[in-house]
């Protein structure tokens, strides 16, 4: 059965609001640093990011069944660029206000509101405000592979994810995420390159879809 542009966007939307709080991996071991602080700290000092990542997908049996890369773009409040380049193209773009989803290869477009999509998500430990604690229990775990860790448990049961881990540098910057979901699968995120408050053009996060393609609405 050939897979819909939506089916696929959508898994593209979970990735995006997913990175969007920034990577984690490994266990814990006993904690040296409050990564608590630091993310904290970096939310607080931090109004837009761009930076290259790469994020593995694990089934429940942590088999790899998902490998991609690609560049993004935030700036706050709830504006992004979000860009797969590979194994296939796909580019996520909001305004704040609607949330469009291309895959060229399938010259479908997706377009949804973003309230909805970014509300209860991961992409909320980036907000910066006291929403974060309010939605998520956080914790510090220690430190592994030179990251300090924190774990993000949701306090809502229907958000679709476990637990949440982020490792922040001794810079100060979010290095790496892992991801539990209900279903035992597992998101890796790693982020490189990662430059704070650059100066990004509003064209950045607008899109306008392009001539030939069909437009769902969601």
């Amino acid at each position: 059965m050939q897979q819909t542009a939506c089916s696929r966007s959508l898994r593209g939307l979970r990735s995006v609001l997913i990175g969007l709080a920034l990577l984690g991996c490994g266990s814990a071991l006993p904690a040296h640093a409050d990564a608590i602080a630091s993310l904290r700290a970096f939310n607080a000092a931090t109004r837009s990011v761009t930076a290259e990542f790469t994020q593995r997908v694990l089934n429940e049996r942590l088999k790899e069944v998902q490998n991609n890369t690609g560049y993004l773009a935030i700036e706050r409040p709830g504006r992004f660029r979000w860009v797969y380049k590979t194994p296939n193209e796909q580019i996520l773009v909001s305004d704040g206000k609607l949330l469009w989803l291309y895959d060229p290869e399938l010259k479908q477009v997706t377009r949804r509101g973003i309230g909805g999509a970014m509300s209860g998500t991961p992409a909320a430990l980036l907000a910066g405000n006291a929403e974060v604690e309010a939605a998520y229990k956080l914790s510090n775990i220690g430190q592994q592979n030179g990251l300090d860790w924190l774990e993000a448990r949701p306090k809502r049961q229907d958000s679709g994810f476990v637990r949440i881990r982020i490792g922040m540098t001794a810079d100060g910057e979010p290095g790496a995420m892992e991801l539990t979901d209900s279903f035992g699968q597992t998101i890796l995120l790693r982020f490189s390159k990662v430059q704070r408050n650059p100066k990004l053009i509003p064209e950045a996060f607008r899109f306008d879809p392009p001539p030939g393609v069909d437009v769902l609405s969601e």
